[in-house]
């Protein structure tokens, strides 16, 4: 059960995020999240959870996660660091805004 609760939760994650204008789902660059926090962030995950891998969340969290996915963002406020998680992407069309609030 945790298994397929996690692989639902990581394929949300990977929509949400294909939400930046990707022709596919592609991986979470979660190191990115950890490390500009101010500039790349997450909105709608519920009270108390931040943005993991899901294989760091147990049954409970997985299910509040999916629960909410109707609500979850994924927020780019620098084109700076738009440009950089681009980079390391398939390409795709630049869209030119300083903040940007991806969500499907």
């Amino acid at each position: 059960m945790i298994l397929q609760l996690r692989r639902q939760v990581d394929s949300l994650f990977s929509t949400k995020y294909e939400a930046l204008g990707l022709s596919q789902p592609c991986k979470v660059p979660y190191s990115k999240f950890q490390m500009y926090p101010e500039e790349l962030y997450v909105t709608g995950l519920p009270p108390g959870i931040s943005l993991r891998r899901p294989n760091c969340f147990g049954v409970a969290k997985l299910k509040k996660i999916l629960a909410v996915s109707s609500e979850i963002q994924f927020v780019i406020k620098s084109e700076l660091l738009t440009e950089q998680v681009k980079s390391e992407l398939p390409s795709i069309p630049d869209s030119g805004t300083e903040q940007k609030n991806y969500h499907v």
